[in-house]
């Protein structure tokens, strides 16, 4: 600990180039240049996107990644060399760089020929180039942090329910619908029977809507969304009338659960917020009565002529800055 202190407080001897380095990295013309340089890239990239222009311009294209990345290079340079420490402090940075080493990733592993497969994966990372661009507009980045203190706070508790729910409800369908081995109920009892359901039913029937897990969330994902869920339906009674409605019935009433929950923790989250805000008005009006009953008990003292209390003046400066 006291070894990171120690390097932390390391004097530099090239404070004055140091300075100057990020007067130029703060700079509106250096930001703005960035900032322009991410346009451009970002309409390069949706222009590769069209198969005839990119076949056409290859080498432009390449010339221009080329350039981008140079350029994204020199900025990660001089700001590493304006702010070594601080850089690696702030998120926006971070994902700045984590873009920048998937560039040259992605050019060593071109340069190698390695598979197309893992060139495409890389090749799609470039798009979060765009996402750059949050980090020049104090707004954006207002927001950004909104948004992820949301997602860490209810969102992804949120998610987890879901998700379990849409887990179970798929293992149910798959077993129900999904198989060969299909149940059949009759008055007082029920009984299981082999045989090709393949043969009975068209491709576009139930089995391919519960045929494996993938396919069942899927189907539970109509469910919750109102999306093509009465098809679902329709198939599921072809093989199991008795089956299909309560099944149906019950994954609408797990939608309108899901639905009742995300409204509820809209609710939940504006009440707390709402309860803060009263908490937080409430001390800011007990700090400023105490501050109010020091004025008057000022303020009868100096009627009195008793200012041997407050000759301090710089008591009486902390007082009113209080006020403000």
């Amino acid at each position: 600990m006291n070894t990171c202190i120690n390097i932390c407080n390391i004097k530099r001897k090239d404070v004055k180039w140091s300075k100057l380095v990020y007067k130029i990295t703060e700079s509106s013309l250096f930001r703005k240049l960035i900032m322009g340089t991410i346009i451009i890239n970002s309409i390069t990239l949706g222009l590769e996107t069209d198969q005839v222009i990119s076949t056409k311009f290859k080498n432009v294209f390449k010339i221009l990644d080329i350039v981008y990345i140079t350029i994204y290079t020199i900025e990660f340079v001089l700001k590493i060399y304006a702010t070594p420490i601080n850089y690696w402090k702030n998120g926006f940075s971070v994902f700045d760089f984590a873009i920048l080493s998937t560039s040259y990733i992605e050019m060593c592993f071109s340069s190698l020929a390695v598979q197309l497969s893992t060139l495409r994966v890389l090749r799609t990372l470039r798009c979060l180039r765009t996402f750059r661009t949050v980090s020049f507009f104090p707004g954006l980045k207002l927001l950004f942090r909104a948004i992820i203190n949301t997602f860490r706070t209810w969102i992804f508790s949120l998610l987890l329910i879901i998700i379990i729910e849409m887990i179970i409800i798929s293992i149910i369908g798959n077993n129900w619908f999904g198989q060969s081995n299909y149940i059949h109920i009759f008055k007082n009892y029920i009984f299981t029977t082999n045989y090709n359901i393949t043969s009975t039913l068209k491709k576009t029937d139930s089995i391919n809507d519960w045929n494996n897990f993938s396919d069942s969330m899927l189907s539970v994902f109509k469910f919750i969304t109102a999306e093509g869920w009465t098809q679902v339906t329709k198939r599921m009674i072809k093989i199991h009338p008795l089956i299909a409605y309560p099944f149906s019935i019950l994954v609408i009433i797990t939608a309108v659960i899901i639905n009742d929950i995300i409204e509820a923790t809209k609710t939940e989250k504006q009440e707390n917020l709402t309860y803060r805000q009263a908490i937080l008005r409430h001390k800011r009006n007990r700090l400023f009565m105490v501050h109010e009953k020091q004025m008057q008990q000022y303020i009868i003292d100096i009627k009195a002529k008793n200012t041997k209390k407050w000759k301090n003046s710089k008591k009486l400066k902390k007082l009113f800055e209080k006020l403000k």
